[in-house]
């Protein structure tokens, strides 16, 4: 089962996380509401952020993007390591993908969070604000791997771009 911890930093925030992680049963989800539970009130949300860099497949930051983009930057290891990475405005009314949208599942998730819920997903991806299947995506879906994200990159670009792409494989 797939690990997610929560993290809120006003009562309201702890609520709209209640209600976030009843939607996600396949995943084990860890709260920590920071306003809301005493023990968690002196805990560093720099040591949260590291610690949880390393153990999660999702992240979610309840409250300003300001500040998980600031607690994440430091443990980033890159596209292909990174935990997917989300923010859900303490209202609940927008989720927003901050990190590992393709590879890590947070556009998805947050597009399921967002319909369940009746916010807005606000992705920035280029290939999904184009309606085009990202390569890194395709290759998740078809049991392939990445072995160039700079050439995965262009590829995207040029999708992003209209152009057509032929891919040749080995894979039977």
């Amino acid at each position: 089962m797939k690990h997610a911890k929560f993290v809120s930093f006003t009562l309201c925030g702890a609520q709209t996380v209640q209600k976030a992680v009843k939607l996600l049963p396949d995943f084990r989800c860890e709260r920590y509401a920071r306003t809301v539970d005493a023990s968690l009130s002196g805990t560093s949300l720099k040591r949260f952020a590291q610690q949880a860099m390393v153990d999660c497949d999702l992240i979610v930051f309840v409250g300003a993007t300001g500040i998980a983009v600031r607690a994440a930057a430091p443990y980033l290891m890159g596209k292909a390591y990174d935990p997917a990475v989300i923010v859900i405005d303490e209202q609940g009314k927008f989720v927003i993908p901050l990190l590992s949208g393709h590879l890590g599942g947070a556009n998805a998730i947050a597009c399921r969070l967002a319909a369940m819920t009746g916010a807005e997903a606000v992705l920035t991806t280029a290939t999904d604000v184009h309606r085009k299947l990202a390569p890194d995506v395709f290759a998740q879906r078809n049991g392939l791997k990445i072995m160039d994200f700079t050439a995965a990159k262009l590829v995207a670009a040029a999708l992003v771009r209209g152009e057509t792409i032929t891919i040749y494989t080995d894979a039977a």
